[in-house]
């Protein structure tokens, strides 16, 4: 397991970002958290960004040490999310610390992700990806930050070329800084592309509409540490469509899986995360969810009885890497009406009319 870069590294910041490009079924998170809980002088915010190829809550199970804490691995294993190639969000300490768990590689995911991280670990990797991997890390770096990787003379090239500093190397693993701004050495590096540039750094905002959306704006803003003003024109909250008790989010399959799918299916994902903890608070409601798929073909709302569309239907499911624990094909029988009437599965379901 990769060293803590933990209470040395984070004296004195209100929020902490890791990088880790290798996730290891959890164990160095539950490390991290470890250490952020029993430091008095902690951070406000533990923000922890993983990569992973998969994730498996039995994998996760076997891997997590039992020991000092084991509670700790006992939360993260019960919040595993699905499979799925999205960026999963799992909140723990009522949002203090939060992990973004990317599942993919980090060849797709590193020129994606926009944060400003204050330590990187980057296992070792091919030495072909070295170059592309630091100067992608480099550009989620914040001035001062520090990484570690394996010593080896890649490493140390791509660290160099990137604008790290090398530090020292113990027991093979080199470490290496990114410059503060006002030191030698430092290079500024080129803007955000445009829809990626971070906010300018405010202490208040304003949300209009006190609805789901405006409400769950208003809490991820007050978690970033901002005063947040809500303005609503009805007396009371979710007084339009959001106080509609029929549905919530919903995924959806298309194979192109561009913007609006990912958006949606991260909507699902979170919702069927956090939901279950406000309705046993007495919320009213409960997750099911519905993951429907249309293929490009169907202009109708009675799609002819075609065998061959169902295998389409679970090649795209495959192609897309969306898991049996998220979704299931669902085939109905001869001449039932439609729209199908939702399955109830871990998440959603694929429900789809065929003959």
């Amino acid at each position: 397991m990769m060293p803590l870069l933990g209470p040395g590294a984070w004296a004195g910041s209100p929020c902490f970002v890791l990088l880790n490009t290798a996730w290891d079924d959890g164990a160095h998170f539950i490390a991290t958290w470890a250490a952020w809980r029993a430091d008095a002088q902690r951070p406000q915010r533990l923000v922890y960004v993983a990569i992973t190829p998969t994730a498996a809550r039995e994998a996760w199970r076997t891997a997590l040490p039992h020991s000092a804490s084991a509670d700790l691995a006992a939360q993260l294993v019960a919040a595993c999310p699905p499979a799925s190639p999205d960026l999963h969000v799992l909140q723990f300490e009522g949002g203090a610390v939060t992990v973004h768990l990317a599942v993919g590689t980090p060849k797709h995911w590193l020129p994606q992700l926009q944060l400003s991280a204050n330590a990187l670990l980057l296992p070792a990797r091919e030495e072909a990806e070295h170059s592309r991997l630091f100067s992608a890390c480099a550009r989620l770096s914040a001035p001062g930050a520090v990484a570690l990787t394996p010593d080896t003379a890649a490493a140390r090239q791509g660290l160099q070329t990137a604008g790290f500093i090398i530090d020292r190397s113990t027991r093979g693993l080199l470490r290496a800084q990114r410059p503060q701004a006002h030191e030698p050495g430092y290079r500024p590096l080129p803007p955000a592309p445009r829809g990626r540039r971070p906010a300018e750094p405010s202490g208040a905002a304003v949300v209009i509409g006190a609805g789901l959306a405006g409400a769950a704006a208003a809490q991820a803003l007050a978690r970033q540490g901002l005063q947040v003003t809500v303005l609503e024109q009805a007396p009371e909250p979710a007084q339009r469509a959001s106080g509609n008790v029929a549905g919530l989010f919903h995924s959806v399959v298309h194979a192109q899986d561009g913007a609006h799918a990912l958006l949606l299916r991260a909507a699902a994902l979170y919702a069927a995360t956090h939901y279950p903890g406000l309705m046993s608070a007495g919320a009213r409601g409960e997750v099911q969810g519905l993951l429907r798929g249309m293929l490009d073909d169907e202009a109708s709302p009675t799609p002819p009885a075609q065998g061959p569309k169902v295998e389409a239907l679970q090649a795209l499911l495959k192609r897309l890497g969306l898991p049996p624990s998220m979704c299931r094909l669902w085939v109905q029988r001869p001449r039932a009406p439609w729209p199908a009437q939702p399955c109830p599965s871990a998440l959603g379901t694929v429900c789809k009319p065929v003959g």
